[in-house]
């Protein structure tokens, strides 16, 4: 029973010959596109945090210029690092000649600088508040947007959550919310890692069922195609006897109509023999049709 579960439990984590085949070749490229995306929402709203907390730079004081300068820096980190990836994903995806490590180095890079700024992000709003929506939101963000591995997904949560326990820590002094804290977080990365697991599942399903909807449809082309040139090369076939049979055949009305009975026999002999190849090549055509449509009897003896 208990080695059962752990095969079903490494099986989800493990992928099939296919699944990496269409990890490698579709999920990574769709990765790229949506990190392209993301990081070009990331730019502006981290450029307008960096604005609008500048202008309080020199109305705060103490603790709170403390957090406006940590949230500052925490997003010009945030500006530079999306910026440069989306800059070398357009460039080594889009224009020039594609490269795989560039564009999944970055990707890589984007995802976890979202769950790591977020959990930093929220240790240094425990200077002046107990919330901690910025871990929350990316946690939420890299869920939904990314379709990651269920192995690397695991990686990635556990370790922003370990940054998040203990940079909390660091800052928020009162025990009592910093314990509620930690265990809200831990929620929402269990949340967050449902949202990764479900998300990754259904998409994987969704291009496997695709890629066997084309493959099933290309061999119903296939089928099809050969089944249109099987009945061209049987219609030629059966053009020269009936040709024959039908030839013969007037020959022998008009012979019969003039009372020339000479050379009928060699007429009949000659419609007789077409009229047997007809009717082996039909019959060789009901066979075929019996072995497509699985209605031949076969009896080995």
């Amino acid at each position: 029973m208990i080695m059962t579960v752990i095969r079903r439990i490494l099986s989800f984590f493990n992928l099939s010959v296919d699944e990496k085949e269409i990890y490698r070749n579709e999920i990574n490229l769709e990765n790229t596109r949506r990190t392209l995306y993301l990081s070009l929402i990331a730019i502006p709203v981290s450029l307008i945090h960096i604005v609008l907390f500048g202008l309080k730079f020199n109305l705060a004081s103490g603790i709170e210029k403390e957090w406006v300068v940590a949230i500052i820096l925490s997003h010009m980190v945030i500006f530079f690092t999306t910026t440069i990836c989306s800059i070398l994903i357009y460039f080594f995806s889009y224009r020039t000649r594609k490269n795989n490590i560039i564009s999944k180095v970055c990707t890589t890079a984007v995802l976890f600088l979202l769950l790591f700024m977020g959990a930093i992000l929220a240790s240094f709003d425990q200077y002046i508040t107990s919330a901690i929506t910025p871990y929350l939101n990316t946690t939420i963000i890299v869920g939904l947007i990314f379709l990651i591995r269920p192995l690397y997904s695991t990686i990635y949560y556990l370790t922003t959550y370990l940054i998040f326990y203990f940079a909390l820590a660091q800052t928020q002094l009162n025990q009592e919310i910093l314990i509620s804290n930690q265990v809200n977080g831990l929620s929402i990365t269990a949340i967050g890692l449902c949202l990764s697991y479900i998300l990754w599942r259904s998409n994987l399903t969704r291009i496997k069922q695709s890629k066997q909807i084309l493959l099933q449809n290309k061999a119903l082309y296939d089928s099809n195609a050969e089944k249109d040139k099987f009945f061209s090369i049987i219609a030629h076939d059966l053009k020269s006897p009936f040709n024959s049979i039908i030839g013969f055949s007037n020959l022998l009305v008009e012979q019969v109509k003039n009372k020339e009975y000479e050379g009928i026999e060699k007429y009949a002999v000659i419609v007789q023999q077409s009229s047997h190849r007809a009717m082996d090549l039909l019959m060789n055509l009901m066979e075929w049709s019996q072995s497509q449509t699985g209605r031949m009897e076969f009896n080995p003896e």
